[in-house]
């Protein structure tokens, strides 16, 4: 966790592992991957009443909670520290689909590894420690948050200098945005109604992948990359990649895993 005030500046961090009631005989080699956890590091850790006072001290009835994708966080906390008390949450995920177009995606390190050629996210970058931070690391993963949400506030009140109508119809909204972006400079400006068409939804051009016997040379990817395969058969795709046994595939839901998984077996 890290505290902000209201100028971005940084008051205080706190930091800790917590060491689970249950048994932490095993854990899950994916959370090992992905996070770099091992099983040591939880049984030294805290135990969850232990730090409870430690971090209620970051919170009150005007905390505003920021996160990338923050509702999985809230689901912890909520759960895990229910006396925990806050006025709103601002999720940088959902700034990001709103303000950043045709991303490859809006994973937190992609988001800020695309960032990093704009002027603006760079300058956050350099003010707030611009050393490369570990994706996955749960207080690097905190501090590449607020530099969205910080880029992502810049840009809006920079766009609303460009068009001040914008400030009127920010303070009509609901949520917490009409409380972060005030209309005192909006005095003389007329209250405007707007009735917004029904939009569709834009998407980025499809990216295929040629489905030819050997249409992807696996040997040829870079350990700890991702990449991003479109508008392809996945029949196809999963032939072409099933004799390498080091790729790690992401589905969007357990029905999709399924189907890879039942693909997978009859190859």
């Amino acid at each position: 966790m890290i505290e902000l005030n209201a100028e971005g500046e940084i008051i205080q961090a706190y930091e800790s592992l917590i060491k689970p009631n249950k048994k932490t005989d095993e854990l899950k080699h994916i959370v090992n991957f992905i996070t770099g956890l091992r099983i040591e590091d939880l049984n030294d850790a805290p135990q969850r009443d232990v730090i409870a006072h430690d971090i209620q001290k970051f919170f009150g009835p005007d905390t505003i909670i920021i996160g990338h994708n923050v509702k999985f966080d809230l689901g912890f906390l909520n759960k895990y520290f229910p006396e925990l008390t806050y006025h709103s949450s601002i999720d940088t995920m959902q700034l990001a689909q709103t303000i950043v177009h045709y991303a490859s995606s809006y994973a937190l390190d992609v988001l800020v590894e695309d960032l990093q050629s704009e002027e603006k996210f760079k300058k956050i970058l350099n003010e707030k420690g611009g050393k490369e931070e570990k994706a996955h690391d749960a207080f690097d993963d905190t501090k590449n948050s607020l530099r969205l949400f910080l880029y992502f506030t810049n840009y809006t009140a920079d766009l609303a200098k460009k068009y001040p109508n914008l400030i009127p119809i920010l303070t009509q909204t609901q949520g917490i945005r009409n409380e972060i972006f005030e209309a005192k400079e909006a005095k003389d400006i007329p209250q405007v109604t707007i009735n917004f068409p029904a939009l569709e939804k834009i998407a980025p051009n499809h990216r295929s992948l040629s489905q030819t016997e050997n249409s992807l040379n696996t040997d040829a990817l870079e350990n700890q990359k991702r990449y991003f395969i479109g508008n392809t058969d996945i029949q196809s795709f999963l032939t072409a990649i099933a004799s390498n046994k080091n790729i790690i595939l992401a589905f969007q839901n357990i029905q999709k895993l399924n189907i890879a998984k039942t693909i997978l077996n009859e190859i």
